[in-house]
């Protein structure tokens, strides 16, 4: 007499219990552990950036207080020999030496000239590239 297929045991054949399904709290719970994450980084990230204007970019680079600077598209980001002035950090938080800044909608020939004599080390990136988020 045939077997019904109701009575046979799930699993594939093999007796075994089938695969353990993620319930949709934990798989929600997995989510949001993801994004809280995500944001803390990347808010601790931006935190430590001070934004300084092309003007203040540059009269740091010719004070020799400019370490390295990474360029993508019209974005500046760069990191400084010493705290971005006004840029106190808050109890716990770390130092500010990084910055960035936006090259203006003009081309000004005399910034690499002006990195180089100054030994800034230069890093380039693709406008395009995802991720670019400093140097």
């Amino acid at each position: 007499m045939a077997q019904d297929p109701q009575d046979r045991p799930s699993g594939g054949g093999s007796g075994g219990a089938p695969p353990p399904q993620m319930s949709g709290l934990r798989m929600i719970a997995w989510f949001l552990a993801v994004m809280l994450f995500t944001y803390y980084w990347l808010g601790v990230t931006e935190s430590q950036q001070q934004e300084l204007s092309y003007t203040q970019f540059k009269e740091r680079v010719r004070a020799n207080e400019v370490v390295s600077v990474t360029m993508q598209g019209e974005r500046i980001t760069g990191q400084l020999h010493s705290l971005v002035e006004g840029a106190a950090p808050a109890e716990g938080q770390p130092a500010r030496n990084r910055f960035v800044t936006t090259l203006p909608p003009v081309d000004d020939p005399d910034l690499m000239p002006l990195l180089e004599q100054h030994e800034v080390e230069v890093k380039a990136r693709s406008a395009e590239e995802a991720g670019g988020r400093g140097c």
